[in-house]
């Protein structure tokens, strides 16, 4: 299961690359929303540039960073999406369990 949330994510396959059918996939995977909601608590906000010693740092702007990798820069919908993956998987284990007591 985790390598499919892991193919959803983007993580091994980009949507772009995919069939048009699993496309709607994409937009639930709770594995991509959980690492946009943490890459922009951390480099997202309008962050100030980061420290770099060497004479060239491509990624020395937060923002070309999250530009490279094309973020969203969403982050109610990350928890709005999140929020509701929590709740349709709470359900469905809720539904499970009283299934399996009977």
């Amino acid at each position: 299961m985790m390598i499919l949330q892991g193919a959803f994510a983007g993580f091994y396959i980009l949507k772009k690359d995919s069939h048009k059918f699993w496309h709607s996939f994409y937009e639930f995977s709770y594995l991509k929303y959980s690492a946009y909601a943490s890459e922009m608590s951390v480099l997202g906000f309008n962050r100030s540039k980061l420290d770099c010693n060497d004479f060239y740092c491509h990624f020395r702007s937060p923002q070309k960073f999250l530009q490279t990798i094309e973020f969203i820069e969403d982050f109610d919908k990350c928890v709005w999406v999140l929020i509701v993956n929590f709740v349709i998987f709470m359900v469905t284990s809720y539904c499970i369990i009283c299934y399996r007591l009977k």
